[in-house]
């Protein structure tokens, strides 16, 4: 097929996967990882102690939610066309590199691998990573090929965008110095201006970047070292991180990258346009499952880092079926693989037991508008909740239906605050609350301990559609000790 052939074809299904992920991500509730990030849109930003999430993707959220309001569609439209686009700078990349047919399945295992299928629909960390990661692959290798002043410049913008997501994507370009240092033919590129160029617009994106801080009064600083991920404790256990990384790269990914690796680890290595891509990602990847150990791994920068890697390996691939139609079949049957347990992910039964991450077996939503109708029945004021997983979430749909923002959630476990600053919580006379937790964490407010009476559950009195929540959340009333009879004119 040539190339305009492929190039059609393409078009059309990245196309049609565009309009696809504008309903899919439609069809299902808010994540709380997104909903966090959606509270650094607001106009109140979150108190500091939560602030440990570079302002890129909350900038580009606060883009789409200008433009759709604060909706899922508003937080999640971007992220598929940053989808979109990465396939089509991948195309044009690998067919630029390495041809129009490794070009061709490249996309097509773009599409396939769950790694990207399930990550890019959610607007988070791994999207906006491996959006910037595509136009890293190219402007590196344009900047190192032609030695032209504009791509280093240009990569070098790419990467401070890249550190605006998450320090760590910083191996990118530590990758490509550390190309340049022990490739003989390109050593003495230092000697020339395009490295320093490239490190200049880094160091410019940041200045701008703490520019607008400072200018804006905004609270959180532009770079964080730690992951927002952490805070909901998902990749704090090295076990539950490992597994997750694993289960998201998947089977399919796996054998073909280790086919790679056994059949094409020569070319791989003495070939330098194959050593850029490696130095670009296997840094990141070792530095991340070691940060796993000491329970601060980011699944969410994998999906990135392993974007050269797959594309080394569809090119290894495609080399080994020219020769034998053996691996032409075995390169189908994982692709098909990979196809199976994607499709799988996206379905919302099979989802929720696969932990596709886009699913879960409760609804935030029906739990946010059941515990508010709730409350007001009940007279219930105050809320509390457990972690800033559930404020987030929950916050979320009580703004977008009401414009409510008065829930708390601790700082500490002793003194609980409203997400949005830094105000301690006092109990106020004739001021009634809720606090909402999951069932293995329980009461674990001393304060609230202390400073309310009558903390009972009332989850059990909720109808019994609600199983799904009453399942996973304890909601509890929490009556205030001070009572004030208030005279009536």
């Amino acid at each position: 097929m040539s190339a305009p052939g492929y190039r059609k074809r393409l078009t059309a299904l990245l196309i049609g996967l565009l309009l696809f992920r504008f309903w899919l991500g439609q069809s299902f509730d808010i994540t709380a990882r997104e909903a966090y990030l959606w509270l650094l849109t607001q106009d109140n930003h979150l108190a500091p102690s939560y602030l440990n999430q570079g302002p890129l993707t909350p900038w580009l959220m606060w883009l789409g939610t200008a433009l759709f309001g604060d909706t899922v569609l508003g937080v999640r439209w971007l992220a598929a066309v940053i989808y979109t686009c990465s396939g089509f700078v991948l195309f044009y990349g690998a067919r630029r590199w390495f041809g129009v047919d490794v070009a061709f399945w490249a996309v097509v295992a773009f599409i396939c691998m769950p790694l990207y299928a399930w990550k890019l629909t959610l607007m988070g960390n791994a999207v906006c990573s491996v959006g910037l990661m595509t136009l890293a692959m190219y402007t590196y290798r344009e900047a190192v090929s032609t030695g032209r002043l504009a791509w280093w410049a240009a990569a070098g913008l790419v990467t401070g965008l890249a550190l605006l997501v998450s320090p760590y994507n910083g191996m990118w370009g530590v990758g490509l110095l550390l190309f340049l240092a022990i490739e003989p033919k390109h050593v003495r590129l230092f000697t020339r201006p395009g490295p320093y160029m490239f490190l200049g617009c880094t160091g410019l994106i940041l200045a701008i970047a703490f520019g607008i801080k400072v200018a804006t009064g905004a609270p959180y600083s532009p770079l964080q070292w730690n992951s927002v991920s952490a805070e909901f404790g998902g990749v704090y256990n090295p076990k539950i991180f490992y597994r997750i990384e694993f289960w998201m790269i998947g089977p399919a990914m796996t054998m073909a990258l280790l086919v790679a690796l056994a059949f094409g680890w020569k070319q791989a290595v003495t070939q330098r346009r194959y050593s850029l891509f490696l130095l670009m990602s296997l840094p990141g990847i070792l530095l991340q499952n070691l940060l796993g150990l000491w329970k601060s791994g980011d699944v969410e920068l994998i999906p990135a880092l392993c974007l050269p890697l797959l594309l080394l390996a569809v090119n290894l691939w495609v080399h080994l079926a020219e020769r034998r139609r053996l691996w032409e079949s075995l390169g189908i049957f994982v692709l098909v693989l990979a196809a199976a347990q994607t499709i799988a992910g996206l379905i919302p039964t099979s989802g929720k037991e696969l932990n596709s991450g886009l699913y879960t077996r409760y609804s935030w939503k029906r739990l946010a508008m059941k515990v508010r109708a709730e409350g007001n029945s009940r007279g219930l004021i105050k809320c509390f909740a457990s972690d800033p997983a559930i404020a987030s979430a929950l916050t979320f749909y009580w703004y977008s239906d009401s414009g409510l923002k008065d829930i708390y959630t601790p700082q500490d476990t002793a003194n609980p605050h409203t997400i949005f600053d830094l105000q301690p919580l006092e109990a106020e006379p004739n001021t009634d609350g809720m606090y909402i937790a999951r069932k293995a964490a329980g009461v674990q407010f001393p304060w609230l301990q202390k400073q309310y009476r009558e903390i009972k559950p009332f989850s059990n009195d909720l109808p019994a559609d609600y199983s799904d929540e009453t399942e996973e959340f304890e909601i509890y009333s929490c009556r205030s000790p001070f009572r004030v009879n208030v005279p009536i004119d």
